[in-house]
C-alpha cells in the first residue's frame, strides 16, 4: 500500500578518511557527521516544475518508480539540507540516498545499501553514504561497489575547516588522471595497510595516522591552502589526525572529545593564520 508522503534523511561526510588507487581502481572510505539532507516525497497528480538543483533527484525518482512498477505515478520532492555545497561533504550523494529512501518508504518498500548505491551511480558518481549505518566501508569511487567492509563505527569528533571556495567533484574526477593516481599506488597501498591495522585493532590513533597519510598524498594532486600551517597547528594538540575531501575543499582535524575540549579548540583556531580562510566548527561522527 502506498502512503501519501514519506520522509528520509542521509548524513553528510567530512570528506574521506582515505582515497587512492588500489586493486585496479580508485577506492575510498568515508565517515558520516551530524549534518544531513532530508527529503520529503509526496504523491501528486502531475509532475511539478523541477528546480535546477534537484534535476538529478528527479532523474533518480523516475528510475525508482520504474523499479517499483509504478511508472505512471507522479511525485513532488522537497529537500532540506544542512550540508554545504561544493565542499566534498557528499551534499549531492546525501540528497540522492535520502531520495531513494523516501521514495521506497512511499510504497512501503526498502532498499539495501547496495541497491541504493546502484541506483545513485546511474545518476552520478557516488560514495559510501548509503553504507554508513553498516560501519566503515571501502568502495570503488566510480562504480560504488563494495571492496571491503567492517562493522566498526569509530567514535570521534572533527574540527571541520570549511573554506568559502566551492569545487565540483565531477570536475575533479575529470582533471585527475588515472596515471596520476597510479603513480601513488605503492604509497597508497601502505596507507591502506595502515588503515586495515587500525580497523583490526580498533585504534583511533592508527586510523588518524592513516587518514593523515592519505591527505598528504592527495595534497600533491589537489593542494589545500594553508595545509602546512594546519599540520603545524595539529602538532600543538593531541589530535588523532587530519583528513580531507579528496575531491573537494574541506578538511577535518580528528580528535577524541574526551581528551580535547571543543570550545578550547575553536578559541585556538581563531588565532591561527588560516582562520580567515576557513570557517571552523565541530562535528561528531555519525553512522546511520
Amino acid at each position: 500500500m502506498s502512503l501519501q508522503s514519506a520522509v528520509a534523511s542521509c548524513p553528510a561526510t567530512c570528506g574521506e578518511l582515505l582515497q587512492g588507487w588500489l586493486a585496479g581502481s580508485e577506492k575510498l572510505v568515508a565517515y558520516g557527521i551530524d549534518l544531513s539532507s532530508r527529503v520529503t516525497a509526496v504523491l501528486v497528480p502531475s509532475w511539478p516544475a523541477i528546480p535546477a538543483t534537484q534535476v538529478k533527484m528527479y532523474q533518480l525518482c523516475r528510475l525508482l518508480l520504474t523499479h517499483f512498477g509504478q511508472p505512471q505515478v507522479k511525485i513532488k520532492l522537497s529537500r532540506q539540507s544542512e550540508i554545504p555545497l561544493g565542499k566534498g561533504m557528499a551534499s549531492s550523494t546525501a540528497d540522492l540516498v535520502a531520495t531513494c529512501r523516501a521514495v521506497a518508504r512511499l510504497f512501503g518498500r526498502s532498499l539495501s545499501a547496495a541497491e541504493i548505491t546502484r541506483f545513485c551511480v546511474q545518476v552520478e558518481a557516488s560514495d559510501a553514504s548509503a553504507y554508513l549505518a553498516q560501519g566503515l566501508t571501502v568502495i570503488d569511487a566510480r562504480t560504488g561497489q563494495v571492496y571491503w567492509q567492517t562493522k566498526w563505527r569509530p567514535q570521534f569528533a572533527s574540527l571541520v575547516l570549511e573554506p568559502a571556495t566551492q569545487l565540483s567533484t565531477a570536475l575533479v574526477h575529470r582533471q585527475l588522471t588515472v596515471l596520476q593516481l597510479k603513480q601513488q599506488a605503492t604509497e597508497f597501498a601502505q596507507v591502506y595497510q595502515a588503515f586495515m591495522t587500525a580497523v583490526q585493532t580498533q585504534s583511533l590513533t592508527l586510523l588518524g595516522a592513516a587518514a593523515t597519510q592519505s591527505a598528504c598524498l592527495r595534497q600533491q594532486l589537489l593542494p589545500k591552502p594553508y595545509f602546512t600551517a594546519i599540520q603545524q597547528f595539529m602538532q600543538t594538540q593531541p589530535f588523532l589526525g587530519l583528513n580531507v575531501a579528496h575531491s573537494g575543499t574541506v578538511i577535518g582535524l580528528m580528535f577524541d572529545p574526551q581528551r580535547l575540549a571543543a570550545n578550547d579548540l575553536l578559541q585556538q583556531i581563531r588565532q591561527q593564520p588560516f582562520s580567515a580562510y576557513y570557517r571552523a566548527y565541530i562535528q561528531a561522527t555519525e553512522f546511520k
